[in-house]
């Protein structure tokens, strides 16, 4: 046998450090691995020579341009340059074993975390790149240590930033559930119960009294932060009790239970959740002082958010490393069938259209907010992904032909859905938050830019689930009114450039395609033109690609900065400020002051940040506290109300002229029809049995005021009081409570809902003697369960009462279509009110009915 270990020249083997030229000299499976991307050597080449002695990288590449290969490049260059500890983050195991698979085609050398939860040595050694998950490095009670305890990491990539930055977001919250911890989070329940009392007494009675089996989204109060400073002791006492027993407590509470003052926590009938005002992310040590972070981000995202979440570097926000040709990724048609024809093609109708199709070739899939946005959906016969038969529903749609379109609900990160697993795309309705948390934000700073960046993110995230290459390609259809709103009006903004010139290309065939269904005006020839649209993109027509070519190309795809990313930086070091041991007061007040007047554009978020200052005095200076709650309450009433709230001003009512005047105000501030109509078209989504309370409540509020009537919500801004207060004439109110999540076959309103309109009825006795109250209750049904009963008569406006309500609103709006906007007279709208049935006069027979 030939040794040819003899025949080798002795000289001293050169290091190879240039991960372009480790890809070249690795002991790659040449079948499946090719000739390096130009994409992957430009960056490779970059990072060597210029962000090789950077501390944060953001590194930005398109869907399927080869990141992961590219992270793991970098990283053996690194081991191989300082023989440390190198680690590779995934979200979840499934990518790890996708992750190490890749590797090993490469010829580059991992491991993983040993069965006995150990480090490997082949890792701390630095022979081989740890590839792991994003948890275990992530929690209190990780294997890599804490604090100054931490392992030492040299460098580390994060797979999919933003995901991993919401993953690890979790890590530091404290949920503590009914089903999963029921000692604790009885325990705590006992101990806040009043205190949330105090922000929602039908709120908290919905809390009381909430039915899981009804799959409704469950209502929650926060906890005011003066109760829970002044309880910190007892709540610390209960949560340490169990911090050893219960599995959902105890891998956070080593993060939380020295910061637990200046956390906020929110309280539903399911969960408790405790979250930091700034997550203590410098606690995670080998994170926090890795000699080099590599943050991989799509070409898509707002990497700023990332300064907030993960403490990421301004700087490498400002000069990313990115490949100087990137352009865009795969083709999308995005269609809006409203803006085709508004009066066919309403969400209801596109359900329909689609969930309906069956054993198409292409894939058909669509993404909605939660549960309540699935039950048309099955209606039609469309298969709902449940975590249940999430792989049997991904399975269909791999298959020719599929059976069924296929709906996801809530989360859909991390699937994607390539070639003819999905041609249609589908995104049903505005994303929804998911944790208490983030529905807390939404429902208090819902109009604020860190709230609307993130649910553009959301939206740029799902249009990508269907186009992963560059050869790929997908219609994506936009349907509900609240996405169509918010896309028209706020997402565009902030959006990435390629994904805002698609939309725009989107709404610009999509109106050239209304006049075509002029011609005809049926719903059969409407939907000719929609699918003749669609089949542009089906059958590759040649004109198309051309034009999406064009258009894709005219888009100057140089990096630019993030407008907010000085919002963000300054919000990151407010909250740092706010959350030191020895903080100095005067000093972050008129931090709080600056940022407020350099930043928030509206009342809503300048009270939020004003609330935030309430908070952090409220220890050491409860005056001062007290008077900057009070003046958080006045710019935003959906914030805490203060412990000695100022008194508020009743609402009067009003003569019917000034009704007519009102009606005239809100339409010709609508500008034109078409914004009028999406306007009323997003109100309407919402009123309908079975709508999440919180939407519900504020549709219902909103058609009170497009009908002329002066509306109060003082169980929202009071905190006690019916849902809604209207003022519909000089002596006469409606006070009406909205029970819109209980289950349309319900047969029975039960005593406690008769309890809540009791109550509500002795508060408008007490706070509005002297006129006359019709009392109304919102419920699927008017027969009164055995011990219900009301002090006074109420009526009852049930399902089919409220879809007149729906539509005759709907004709009304409908009138002013070839109206002119600036000279519509009160007359005209005077007329419209008779003759679709919503004048006060006959107002309660035509849309209620007796309790009986």
């Amino acid at each position: 046998m030939v040794d040819f270990s003899k025949k080798i020249h002795r000289n001293e083997a050169k290091l190879i450090l240039d991960p372009v030229e480790i890809y070249y000299d690795l002991d790659r499976t040449t079948e499946k691995s090719g000739e390096i991307r130009p994409a992957q050597k430009e960056i490779l080449k970059k990072w060597y020579k210029d962000y090789r002695g950077k501390k944060d990288i953001i590194l930005k590449m398109n869907t399927g341009a080869g990141k992961t290969l590219t992270g793991l490049l970098i990283l053996e260059s690194r081991r191989r340059s300082n023989q440390s500890l190198e680690v590779y983050l995934c979200n979840d195991t499934h990518l790890v074993n996708q992750t190490i698979s890749q590797a090993a085609l490469f010829g580059i050398d991992t491991c993983q975390i040993t069965d006995e939860n150990e480090i490997p040595d082949d890792a701390t050694l630095g022979k081989k790149i740890l590839v792991t998950t994003i948890h275990k490095l992530f929690n209190g009670r990780t294997i890599f240590g804490l604090d100054h305890n931490s392992v030492k990491i040299d460098g580390l990539v994060l797979d999919d930033a933003h995901n991993s930055a919401e993953i690890i977001k979790e890590s530091m919250k404290m949920r503590i559930t009914k089903s999963g911890s029921s000692i604790l989070y009885n325990d705590l329940f006992s101990i806040l119960k009043e205190s949330i009392r105090t922000q929602g007494e039908g709120t908290f009675h919905d809390i009381l009294n909430f039915n899981d089996s009804h799959h409704v989204l469950e209502q929650f109060l926060p906890v005011p932060y003066w109760e829970w400073q002044d309880l910190i002791s007892t709540i610390t006492a209960a949560i340490s009790k169990r911090a050893q027993i219960d599995n959902e407590v105890k891998f956070v509470w080593p993060l939380l239970r020295d910061i637990l003052k200046t956390c906020t926590c929110l309280v539903s009938p399911k969960s408790i959740e405790i979250v930091p005002i700034k997550y203590p992310i410098q606690t995670f040590g080998s994170y926090y002082k890795a000699c080099q972070r590599i943050f991989m981000s799509a070409t898509t995202a707002t990497d700023s958010i990332l300064i907030k979440d993960l403490e990421v570097d301004a700087d490498a926000v400002k000069a990313p490393l990115i490949y100087s040709d990137e352009k865009w990724s795969g083709e999308k048609m995005v269609i809006i069938p409203s803006m085709i024809e508004p009066n066919i093609f309403d969400r209801s109708y596109v359900v329909k259209l689609f969930a309906s199709i069956k054993n198409w070739s292409l894939g058909v899939v669509a993404l909605v907010p939660g549960y309540f946005r699935t039950r048309d959906w099955e209606q039609y016969g469309a298969f709902i992904a449940t975590k249940s038969n999430l792989i049997e529903g991904l399975s269909m749609i791999k298959k020719t032909p599929k059976s069924l379109p296929l709906v996801l609900m809530n989360r859909y990160d991390g699937i994607d859905l390539p070639d003819n697993e999905c041609r249609v795309l589908i995104l049903d309705s505005l994303p929804s938050a998911l944790t208490l948390y983030d529905r807390y934000l939404e429902k208090v700073i819902g109009s604020g830019s860190e709230v609307k960046i993130r649910k553009a993110q959301k939206i740029e995230q799902a249009m990508g689930r269907s186009v992963r290459a560059d050869t790929d390609y997908s219609v994506i259809i936009l349907t509900g009114t609240d996405l169509v709103k918010f896309i028209r009006n706020d997402a565009l903004e902030y959006l990435s450039l390629q994904a805002k010139k698609q939309i725009e290309v989107g709404m610009e065939f999509s109106t050239d395609a209304k006049e075509e269904v002029k011609i005809d005006g049926d719903n059969n020839n409407a939907n000719r033109v929609l699918f003749n649209l669609m089949r542009n993109s089906f059958d590759r027509n040649d004109s198309w690609k051309q034009y999406y070519k064009e258009v894709m190309s005219s888009v100057d795809y140089a990096y630019l900065i993030p407008k907010d990313l000085d919002r963000i930086k300054a919000e990151a070091n407010l909250l740092g400020m706010g959350t030191q041991y020895d903080v100095n007061l005067p000093e972050f007040n008129r931090s709080v002051i600056d940022f407020t007047d350099k930043f928030c554009t509206n009342e809503e978020e300048k009270g939020w940040y004003t609330q935030l200052a309430a908070t952090i005095n409220y220890e050491n200076a409860k005056m001062e506290s007290l008077k900057l709650q009070r003046e958080a309450y006045k710019k935003n009433r959906s914030l805490l109300l203060p412990w000695e709230p100022e008194s508020r001003e009743k609402i009067a009512g009003i003569e019917h002229q000034e009704r007519l005047e009102q009606i005239k105000g809100i339409i010709e501030k609508s500008n034109d029809y078409e914004n009028l109509w999406n306007i009323s078209e997003d109100i309407l989504s919402n009123l309908k049995i079975g709508v999440p309370k919180d939407k519900f409540e504020l549709a219902m509020d909103k058609i009170g005021n497009y009908l002329g009537f002066i509306t109060d919500r003082p169980d929202e801004f009071l905190k006690e009081g019916p849902d809604h207060l209207w003022a519909v004439n000089r002596k006469t109110f409606f006070a009406i409570e909205s029970k819109s999540e209980v289950k349309a076959s319900r047969d029975k309103i039960h005593q406690s809902e008769t309890g809540q309109m009791n109550n509500s009825i002795a508060w408008v006795d007490k706070n509005y003697p002297g006129v006359e109250v019709f009392y109304i209750m919102v419920i699927s049904t008017k027969y009164l369960d055995k011990g219900a009963g009301f002090n006074k008569p109420v009526r009852i406006i049930r399902e089919r009462k409220l879809r007149t309500l729906s539509y005759n609103f709907r004709k009304f709006i409908k009138s002013f279509e070839n109206q002119n906007f600036s000279s519509i007279s009160t007359r005209f709208i005077q007329e419209q009110l008779h003759a679709n049935m919503l004048e006060v006069e006959t107002f309660i027979e035509t849309y209620s009915e007796s309790a009986k």
